[in-house]
């Protein structure tokens, strides 16, 4: 994997970071598929990106919610991939962890 490639994959993580402390859910959710698969640190799982979306607005970031006034931030992240690339259409499969 290049730096320019673990640099973008990075960037993910800190974009959904910021859409955290805006309360934008629309933002969390952008670098997800539609069949991404989220489980929360309560332990809640959404199965689509349209559910985590939801999950978010709905539980999460409304005016009265628990979360309205936090922040996220990502001190240490890892980046590795998981299986290579096959082709030149396909892309490696990033972890984040």
């Amino acid at each position: 994997m290049s730096k320019a490639d673990e640099d973008a994959i990075r960037q993910i993580e800190l974009r959904f970071d910021a859409a955290w402390g805006r309360h934008d859910a629309d933002g969390m959710v952008e670098s997800l598929a539609d069949d991404a698969q989220f489980v929360t640190v309560n332990g809640a799982w959404t199965k689509t990106r349209a559910k985590y979306l939801n999950f978010n607005a709905a539980r999460l970031h409304g005016s009265s919610r628990p979360f309205r006034a936090s922040t996220r931030e990502t001190p240490i992240m890892h980046v590795r991939l998981l299986a290579p690339g096959r082709g030149d259409d396909a892309l490696p499969i990033p972890h984040l962890c």
